[in-house]
């Protein structure tokens, strides 16, 4: 399991948030305003106390609303980064209020060397979900991709398993609707597609903390290293 930082925890709770409720609200270009589902009471049959409860969070949002460049729906479901974004504990607004916490992506901020920088909106909503099936396909520049297994042996011996490592080589499950597309001209960069076989940078990647499915991570385009083509079987003369 990697740190929680890299985990994207997609639980799911009961909700009523209902987007059409603030259609009034106006998101400045490219920033998006999300609601995150409220922390859940339980896991199966057992009961959290209040701070457990807390820390498992879902990193799961109702956009409420989009600003102009945002590939993003008032009403989708999204899975994001739990760390980032500006959260507002207190959310009242003329005809709304909720006790969940709602966060604003795209004005983030962070210091680096010393400097505030922003943080781009798509860089912390990674994909969407469709709740009544657990479907999720990747968000905007990302791509969701089913990394190979880990290596664990070297010479046929096994691997102390600190030393155990993922090749960075997968198999890519979705591409988000701007991977690989020039934003200013609107130009394809690249063709990459469901089954294309690539090499990306593991530092990149995103877990998920509660999906099943252990190999399946998230990752954005720039971490694309190559993209391997199949070779065409030549005929021999004999």
């Amino acid at each position: 399991m990697a740190d929680r930082e890299k985990e994207v925890g997609i639980l799911l709770t009961d909700h009523n948030i209902d987007a059409s409720k603030v259609a009034h609200l106006k998101c400045p270009p490219y920033v998006v305003l999300v609601e995150m589902l409220p922390a859940g009471e339980k896991i199966g049959n057992i009961f959290l106390p209040d701070r457990l409860a807390a820390n498992m969070r879902p990193d799961v949002g109702i956009v409420l609303s989009a600003g102009y460049g945002v590939s993003l729906k008032p009403g989708q479901m999204v899975a994001v980064d739990g760390y980032q974004g500006q959260w507002l504990q207190e959310f009242e607004v003329p005809g709304y209020k909720t006790d969940n916490q709602v966060r604003v992506y795209g004005k983030s901020t962070a210091f680096v060397h010393g400097e505030c920088e922003r943080i781009p909106w798509d860089e912390c909503t990674l994909a969407l979900i469709i709740p009544e099936t657990m479907e999720m396909t990747a968000s905007h520049t990302n791509l969701f991709v089913r990394r190979d297994p880990m290596v664990t042996t070297d010479r046929g011996f096994l691997m102390p398993s600190k030393e155990h490592y993922f090749t960075g080589m997968a198999t890519v499950e979705s591409v988000g609707p701007m991977a690989f597309v020039n934003e200013k001209t609107g130009e394809k960069l690249m063709d990459v597609k469901p089954g294309d076989r690539i090499h990306y940078d593991t530092r990149a990647e995103r877990e998920f903390a509660f999906e099943g499915d252990s190999d399946l991570v998230i990752i954005p385009d720039i971490a694309v290293n190559f993209v391997i083509e199949p070779v065409e079987e030549l005929a021999v003369a004999v």
